[in-house]
């Protein structure tokens, strides 16, 4: 995988980390297991995919596999439960804050989260988010919508009310959801758009979510939760 996207044949991939190219066609041919110091000199010659070479995971920030060296990872270096207005909470500037970004658990109505991209150049791909992740929910009457309510006026206190209305609202599997919790970062293709014609609670949602991004501080939900059945 990393010969291929790095654009090398066996023998231009075996020069450049000092190997005979037969050893590269045992391993990719006859499924011989390379020898550790094959890895290193595989490591050392691009070390962005040393960690996913030696692991298989990528939850290393700057580290990278192969499969995902043209893909965009959302990386969280922020980490608050709810954004209250009045408060200080982040470092970050509010006119640092790029695209809001809503993740609703494909399987769960009551689990939803929001990223915020920030400004900052992508470093290998890499885009530095602020991660909310406690009380929100575009089905609740109660709790879940004030916190969004919470959400859209600390976005008006702080010059940023454009982010409202050009939020967007994506669904994601659980266990990339899981991993986002375990690893701080999610690759951007596990963020689908939702499917409305798949399912009636995804359109419901949806409305749910078009009237906060219009009504903003003032959002009361449509639907709730036991609409949503």
């Amino acid at each position: 995988m990393i010969r291929e996207v790095e654009s090398l044949t066996r023998a231009e991939f075996a020069a450049q980390i000092g190997i005979s190219s037969r050893t590269i066609e045992a391993i990719e041919n006859k499924g011989s297991v390379p020898r550790g110091d094959v890895i290193e000199k595989v490591a050392v010659k691009w070390p962005r995919y040393a960690y996913w070479l030696t692991t298989g995971d990528i939850d290393l920030p700057f580290h990278i596999s192969p499969d995902k060296a043209s893909g965009r990872v959302l990386r969280v270096y922020e980490d608050v439960s709810n954004l209250h207005p009045g408060t200080t909470d982040l470092m970050t500037r509010p006119e640092w804050f790029g695209r809001v970004l809503f993740l609703q658990r494909s399987d769960e109505k009551n689990d939803l989260y929001v990223l915020i991209e920030t400004i900052q150049p992508e470093l290998m791909g890499i885009k530095q988010c602020i991660f909310i992740r406690s009380g929100l929910n575009l089905c609740s009457d109660g709790s879940g919508k004030n916190r969004l309510r919470d959400l859209a006026l600390y976005l008006v206190q702080k010059g940023r009310a454009d982010l409202i209305k050009t939020s967007e609202l994506r669904i994601c599997l659980s266990d990339k959801i899981n991993k986002l919790f375990e690893t701080k970062q999610i690759e951007e293709e596990a963020l689908q758009v939702p499917d409305l014609a798949k399912a009636e609670w995804l359109k419901k949602l949806h409305i749910n979510f078009a009237a906060w991004r219009m009504d903003g501080e003032n959002y009361e939900p449509k639907y709730t939760w036991q609409d949503m059945k």
